[in-house]
């Protein structure tokens, strides 16, 4: 039997200003209508399904303060009537409210994408002329409503009258219609807190939790561990511990949950999964019964506890702790989880909540034991990479769960139940990667830590001078600034087109400490982080292995590309816009030999070489820079366009040998005019990588 511990993680980074209270970005909102609430509704079809959700304290902050009258940006320009709206506020509207994946959430409503298509005409957002000249009145109304409309939760849209005649009515739409959309928005966010506790109190599903702001406390305690998680960062000059702040951040949580919900969490999934002793220490003396961090962390912790290689083969299907103690560790399943974040999304709903079943089954088979198998990933952001929000993918998922004998899906305080393996000692990491490189490997991250630093110490300097009453409001900017957002947008690993938002958000935190207590300001804080905003390269995933897909233009299985390096192009987590966009994913991969392309379009790709469009790459390879043309046929380099765009091309074409760093540009022409390039900025950067970095990457 198969005990399944499925954890959803619900989070949003703290929008919120501190001079004017308003919310600098939208997405708390925008989740909340459109996932937190939907998430937890579908259980009530699955009474046998037990899952759990992990409800991060800022983030139900955040809603409450919708609910008390806070406005976030985005907001304020929806209300305003187009016919008084300035060149400014249209080209923030145009700018920002087609933020939302194309395919699932513009394409299917023929007003927004006809908006979209409009917009792309002129070359896409950033087009330096007047929205209020390209776009009516009438249409810059449509396209307020449809941003919200298009993210509203499924549930209403399946269930809810004034929904459904919203998304019929289509266009022309007027100020009732937007008094409407905000009203359904606040009552969806209502409704929020009150259902999960609900179901919670009905045993349906368990809560846990997250310190406050989301920080990566092993890092507070100790900036150092991110060196002995992955020595071959550089050496760096950050030595401090504020292991009160963890402390508070995690007391503060749980003492908001129970205000929140009457009831203590039993458990805690740490930000990022980020454990330490340390922390595993302050979770212990807070009375937290279980938490949880990645599979790579047990097989580390292992090696360090002295277990021969082997040995640790089913060491994830089991609880463990650390030095006897009193909670439980659980080790979270890559490879399952990453399943329902990444490659499900675009498979027929019913057939790939089939295949996850039958993966998750088969882990039991042949085994006498009861195995606890934990699934944990992001609760929200992976859906609207799904038609209809996942639902269909979800029931047809809860639905062979609820009615199997093989699969028993559990809370994860039900399964500290279980026998649990004792480790003599523990490798501090996070889920990603087991090191902590995203928050502190690049030299931005590093620059933030100092600046949190340099204001501590200030405060600390003049302490006699500030009176008492302060400091839990400088200890709340200070807080903030040590949640894990801001690390996560810093430095080269992700790209976001909000990081001068985020980074202003950051120092101003870190200011207001310094106003509240009327100190000098620390010059350094008037200086963005990251220094100049670059565009990202829009890889999510490195390759980690050789491969040698067969290149026919079709991928034949899941298993031919597993492993591969992957490049999210046209959605709205996705590093770059494309103007006309074809492509919506790239992978690639490398053997000895070849470099390998697998390019997803937004239709068949051999749709695309019966008109008038030509693909052509450039690649540039320090001085060498070579033109290829993307042509169909078994000659050099090999190309077929089938359902997708399956290529070959040899490294000596471009004299590309390990560890090279490669400039691409993808060109697609029209009639030898340019259609569309991409990247739309600059050029698109990958590592072909060397045996040390497969072996860093390598990934069960």
């Amino acid at each position: 039997m198969v005990k399944l511990v499925l954890l959803w993680h619900m989070h949003q980074p703290w929008y919120v200003a501190p001079f004017t209270g308003r919310f600098e970005l939208p997405w708390a909102r925008i989740h909340s209508i459109k996932d937190y609430y939907g998430m937890a509704k579908l259980l009530e079809e699955f009474p046998g399904i037990k899952a759990t959700f992990n409800l991060v304290p800022s983030l139900l902050r955040q809603i409450e303060l919708y609910l008390e009258g806070r406005k976030d940006r985005f907001q304020e320009v929806f209300e305003i009537n187009p016919e008084n709206m300035t060149n400014e506020q249209a080209a923030f509207l145009v700018k920002n409210f087609f933020s939302a994946n194309f395919d699932n959430h513009i394409k299917p409503f023929p007003r927004y994408n006809f908006l979209h298509n409009k917009m792309s005409e002129k070359g896409g957002r950033n087009y330096t002329g007047k929205w209020r000249e390209i776009f009516s009145d009438n249409e810059l109304t449509d396209l307020q409503v449809w941003f919200s409309l298009s993210n509203i939760d499924q549930y209403y849209r399946e269930n809810d009258d004034r929904v459904k005649d919203l998304i019929k009515k289509g266009e022309g739409f007027n100020d009732s219609d937007k008094k409407m959309i905000s009203a359904i928005e606040l009552e969806i966010m209502g409704k929020i807190i009150p259902l999960y506790k609900e179901l919670w109190e009905k045993e349906n599903i368990e809560i846990s939790t997250t310190p406050y702001y989301h920080p990566i406390l092993p890092l507070l305690i100790d900036p150092q561990l991110g060196r002995s998680a992955d020595p071959t960062l550089p050496e760096y000059n950050l030595n401090f511990n504020w292991k009160e702040d963890a402390e508070l951040q995690v007391s503060k949580g749980l003492v908001y949950m129970e205000k929140t919900f009457d009831r203590k969490p039993d458990g805690i999934w740490p930000s990022e999964g980020s454990l330490s002793e340390d922390v595993i220490g302050i979770l212990e003396n807070n009375g937290i019964k279980w938490t949880a961090t990645d599979e790579k962390i047990i097989e580390r912790s292992l090696d360090k506890s002295g277990t021969r290689p082997g040995e640790t083969g089913n060491a994830k299907f089991m609880p463990w702790t650390l030095r006897n103690g009193n909670i439980k560790m659980f080790f979270r399943d890559n490879y399952i989880s990453d399943l329902i974040g990444f490659h499900y999304k675009n498979w027929d709903q019913k057939e790939a909540a089939r295949d996850l079943y039958n993966k998750i089954e088969a882990v039991g088979e042949g085994r006498k034991e009861e195995i606890i198998l934990p699934v944990i990933l992001d609760g929200e952001n992976a859906w609207e990479f799904y038609s209809d929000s996942g639902r269909e993918f979800l029931r047809e998922f809860y639905s062979l769960v609820e009615k199997s004998e093989k699969v028993d899906m559990i809370t994860f305080s039900e399964a500290t139940s279980i026998r649990a393996g004792n480790l003599n000692k523990f490798s501090a990491g996070s889920w990603i990667n087991g090191n902590f490189n995203i928050w502190i490997g690049d030299e931005d991250d590093r620059k933030g830590w100092e600046l949190i630093r340099i204001v501590k110490e200030l405060i600390e300097r003049n302490r006699d001078s500030i009176p008492d009453e302060l400091i839990p409001e400088i200890m709340e900017n200070i807080l903030i600034a040590e949640g894990s957002d801001w690390f996560w947008w810093y430095g080269s690993e992700n790209h976001t087109d909000d990081l001068e938002t985020f980074d202003r958000l950051f120092r101003e935190n870190l200011i207001n400490v310094c106003k509240t207590a009327d100190v000098p300001i620390p010059a350094e804080l008037e200086i963005p982080v990251f220094g100049k905003i670059e565009k990202r390269d829009g890889i999510k995933k490195n390759p980690n292995r050789y491969l040698s897909p067969v290149i026919d233009g079709k991928e034949t299985s899941i298993y031919e590309w597993f492993g591969c390096g992957e490049i999210e192009t046209g959605n709205m987590a996705s590093a770059i816009y494309i103007s006309h966009p074809v492509f919506r994913k790239i992978k690639y991969c490398f053997d000895k030999e070849n470099l390998y392309l697998n390019i997803e379009m937004k239709d068949e790709a051999e749709k695309y070489i019966t008109g008038d469009l030509s693909f052509e790459l450039e690649i540039g390879n320090g001085d060498v820079r070579s033109k290829i043309y993307l042509e169909h046929g078994d000659f050099e380099p090999s190309c077929f366009f089938g359902s997708i765009l399956e290529s070959r091309i040899p490294l000596h074409i471009f004299e590309g040998k390990e560890g090279d760093e490669l400039k691409i540009i993808f060109t697609i022409k029209k009639r030898n005019k340019i259609y569309s390039n991409f990247p739309d900025h600059g050029s698109l950067i990958i590592k072909i990588p060397t045996e040390r970095d497969y072996a860093i990457n390598w990934v069960l």
